[in-house]
């Protein structure tokens, strides 16, 4: 008798923490998608008011792709300020 309850109580818990997980996973996953509008909103309305040429954006592109690595992806907006208005 102890083995089946045992048994009921281990997938009992292992059907919970299933749930948990995927309502996170859910949860997260609605979350990553309004950021992504929120920056593609952001990306269409900058390319929009400024003219930026191919050659400064494929630099913008490598310097931000070796920041994000550097930091782990920690992007702060002060830290933008300061590095356009070269207070570093």
């Amino acid at each position: 008798m102890a083995g089946k309850a045992e048994d009921y109580l281990l997938q009992s818990l292992s059907s919970a923490v299933a749930g948990t997980v995927q309502d996170s996973e859910n949860r997260l996953a609605r979350m990553d998608f309004k950021i992504a509008v929120e920056l593609s909103k952001l990306s269409q309305v900058i390319a929009y008011t400024h003219d930026v040429d191919g050659e400064a954006l494929q630099k913008l592109h490598a310097k931000c792709v070796e920041e994000v690595k550097r930091i782990n992806g920690a992007v702060e907006f002060e830290d933008a300020y300061r590095y356009q208005r070269r207070e570093n």
